[in-house]
Formats: structure tokens, C-alpha cells, sequence
């Protein structure tokens, strides 16, 4: 799926942009009616605030997080999963997705770096979904 600093610029625009498609076993397995995945104006500001490290350049990495980390269901939230990506060697990522209440979205919720020993952390989480491909 093909996400470039443009489309960074149409959601810091207020125009949400598809960034992802979670793979078919973890949304049947989460029983979630779609598999679409979206990065909208106030998730990305959210990330902005959180983490001001974020550059647009490590945002282009969301749509290879989301095919190929690790998914990782949130025991204490049903409606959230974290994937985990290493995009280069030991330069891992954490993004977390939420459902809508409906289910029939899903939602960037925040995308930031972490240290290879927080990989570990994330896992304990919940229940993996899948393996880092």
C-alpha cells in the first residue's frame, strides 16, 4: 500500500487516508467486520504531541508495520491492538489501532519509537495475534 509524505500532508489537512490493511486472520480472529485501517487528522496530532520525534518520514513506515509486525490484542481493551515493527535494524516501532465502537473502523492511535527491550513489554500485553513476518 503505497502511503507518501502527501498523503501525510492530506491528513494534516483533515483528510483521514487509508494506511493499512490488517492481515484476514487477526480481524476474524478479533471478529471485527473490516480490516481497513486509517490515520485521521487527530491521531496524527496526537502523535505530533506525544512525540515530537515522529518525523513524516517514519509515518511512511505505518503501512509496513501493519502487514508485516507483530499484533498483539490489548487484554484490558477488546477494541485495541498494538503492532510492533523493527523497520531497520534496532529501530522498532509501536503503533496502537483502535476499533470504533461499531467495529467497522479502524483507527491510528498513536505510532512512535521504542527500545528493543520494550518488544518484550508489548507482548506481555495481551495475546498475540501474529508473529513479526
Amino acid at each position: 500500500m503505497a502511503f507518501t509524505l502527501e498523503h501525510v500532508q492530506q491528513v494534516r489537512n483533515g483528510q483521514p487516508r487509508q494506511v493499512g490493511v490488517l492481515p484476514d486472520v487477526v480481524w476474524k480472529k478479533l471478529a471485527w467486520p473490516c480490516p481497513w485501517v486509517y490515520l485521521g487528522q487527530s491521531g496524527l496530532q496526537h502523535i505530533a504531541a506525544g512525540h515530537p520525534d515522529v518525523t513524516d518520514f517514519d509515518l511512511l513506515w505505518l503501512p509496513l508495520a501493519i502487514a508485516s509486525g507483530a499484533i498483539v490484542s490489548v487484554r484490558k481493551n477488546p477494541r485495541q491492538i498494538i503492532v510492533s515493527y523493527e523497520a531497520e535494524e534496532l529501530r522498532f516501532y509501536r503503533c496502537a489501532l483502535k476499533s470504533a465502537q461499531n467495529g467497522t473502523e479502524i483507527w491510528v492511535d498513536s505510532f512512535y519509537r521504542i527500545k528493543p527491550a520494550q518488544v518484550a513489554a508489548i507482548m506481555r500485553k495481551g495475546d498475540l495475534l501474529r508473529h513479526h513476518l
